[in-house]
């Protein structure tokens, strides 16, 4: 994850965790053990395996006009640029339709007649939103 994207902890204590998560394990001999503890270290974090984009929000005037997107196989994160916090997580069975274009990505999210909606400018999202979106649908 990048260090500008998480909040919690110092870069220290992220490797005191890992350390100490390691080090409960030490002595493993079985790859699929190994594996089931790598894949629960890194799965800690949810926005491990994020793409990560800068784009204009244009139409929820209670959040900063720009925001980072994170995407990832699970989630689509509305991350607060300057504070680096999160201000909405989309699972992707939330989102009930969606489209994107070459300079504009736009998400229906809940129910057609009283769900929410997240709009932004963007000119580098496309390639990656359209064929993660196509794949979980």
């Amino acid at each position: 994850m990048p260090p500008q994207q998480y909040t919690e902890g110092t870069p220290a204590e992220w490797v005191q965790w890992v350390t100490n998560a390691f080090n409960k394990r030490k002595g493993m001999t079985n790859p699929a053990e190994i594996l089931k503890t790598l894949n629960q270290t890194f799965m800690h974090t949810q926005f491990y395996g994020c793409d990560y984009f800068e784009v204009n929000q244009i139409y929820d005037h209670t959040i900063p006009a720009k925001v980072t997107i994170g995407i990832n196989s699970m989630n689509l994160f509305v991350i607060d640029t300057e504070k680096r916090t999160v201000l909405t997580k989309y699972r992707y069975g939330d989102i009930t339709a969606w489209s994107a274009s070459d300079d504009r990505l736009s998400l229906k999210i809940g129910n057609m007649v009283g769900g929410s909606r997240f709009i932004a400018d963007t000119n580098k999202v496309y390639s990656t939103v359209t064929s993660v979106l196509k794949e979980i649908k």
